[in-house]
């Protein structure tokens, strides 16, 4: 199978762009590792023409869950291109629904630190009279709520990072 020429958006809005790194390339480690019934999603793939019958009974073979994996993300999958991987990714939403939560939610929670990592960096780079009219500039948000204005006032860098996040958590992505 041939690797999509540009950017696109695999099965259940797996991020594909050049620049960022496919769902199963980032948690391959742990999809060998966690992965324990192989054989429905080798079927899958083989009934997809993600991979051929050779590959197919070349990993079947294999003793343990483990090895099938690790010989499946790095022979046939890794040459499917982005496209298989799309692919193989929505089987592994079928097949291993709560692996693929917690490997979201854990990728979630990176987020979400990093997240807060890259505001209280920027915020601490403010002088004080940044940071107040930062402060002031908030307190214009229709979306914070009232109380949150109220501690806003006499707040460090941290818990500013800490309400903004509470408050806006579902509605950024930063890139």
């Amino acid at each position: 199978m041939a690797e999509a020429a540009g950017p696109s958006t695999g099965g259940a809005g797996v991020d594909t762009k050049p620049d960022d790194e496919h769902f199963v390339d980032k948690h391959q480690s742990e999809l060998i590792k966690r992965v324990s019934n192989v054989q429905p999603i080798l079927d899958e793939l083989l009934r997809q023409n993600v991979i051929q019958q050779e590959s197919y009974d070349e990993v079947k073979t294999l003793p343990t869950a483990e090895e099938k994996m690790r010989e499946l993300i790095s022979g046939p999958l890794k040459s499917s291109g982005v496209q298989g991987k799309d692919l193989f990714y929505d089987i592994l939403i079928e097949n291993q629904p709560l692996l693929i939560q917690d490997l979201i939610r854990m990728d979630a929670e990176v987020e979400n630190v990093s997240t807060k990592k890259r505001l209280c960096e920027t915020l601490n780079d403010l002088s004080s009279e940044e940071l107040e009219e930062f402060k002031s500039l908030i307190e214009l948000e229709k979306d914070f709520p009232l109380f949150s204005i109220n501690k806003l006032k006499v707040t460090n860098t941290r818990d500013i990072v800490e309400l903004m996040v509470k408050i806006y958590r579902n509605n950024w992505k930063m890139g």
